[in-house]
């Protein structure tokens, strides 16, 4: 799928307890990312900002799954900038593809009742593969060609980490809501 640098830090530290240390290991500037992201994600409604922030976190996720044991710190605003204003516009034709599925379907389904039935595994494959693409994204540069990699897509999406990561995802939001 994509190569890592070395082993991985959430093989020993565990999927849910991996993000809150990875925060805090860059030795340069221990809290500089944290701060930044803060700041970033309070001055977000300036549109700008956003951007620079969804930058940075595909800088982060493709630093993570590459196996770098240090979060990276903010550099090139500009670039980041750039990197999660493309990555807006990746996920705006990749919502496209799904409504264009969906429409087709929605169409059926004024023909045929049982259209329907279909509508439900195209809005569920959608939400289900979304992260998928993301990480693909990350990976890969920002580069739209993965729009287009359905294979490998696939692939990641049933792969072992990725089905335990969308459960226990599942599982935190459930007891996040009960609790």
């Amino acid at each position: 799928m994509f190569e890592k640098e070395e082993q991985s830090p959430h093989n020993n530290n565990g999927m849910l307890s991996f993000p809150l240390k990875y925060l805090f290991t860059n030795k340069e500037s221990k809290y500089q990312p944290v701060v930044m992201t803060t700041l970033l994600f309070f001055a977000s409604f300036l549109v700008v900002p956003l951007f620079t922030l969804v930058g940075y976190s595909l800088k982060v996720l493709e630093s993570a799954a590459r196996g770098r044991n240090e979060v990276p710190l903010y550099e090139d605003y500009g670039k980041l900038t750039i990197r999660g204003l493309f990555f807006f516009g990746a996920v705006f034709l990749y919502f496209l593809v799904f409504l264009f599925g969906a429409l087709i379907v929605f169409v059926l389904t004024a023909i045929v009742e049982i259209a329907l039935f279909l509508a439900v595994p195209i809005v569920l494959a959608w939400m289900y593969l979304y992260p998928a693409f993301v990480m693909r994204y990350a990976i890969e540069g920002s580069s739209f060609q993965v729009l287009f990699e359905a294979k490998e897509l696939v692939q990641l999406g049933f792969s072992y980490e990725y089905v335990m990561g969308i459960l226990a995802s599942i599982l935190l939001q459930f007891l996040l809501v009960v609790v």
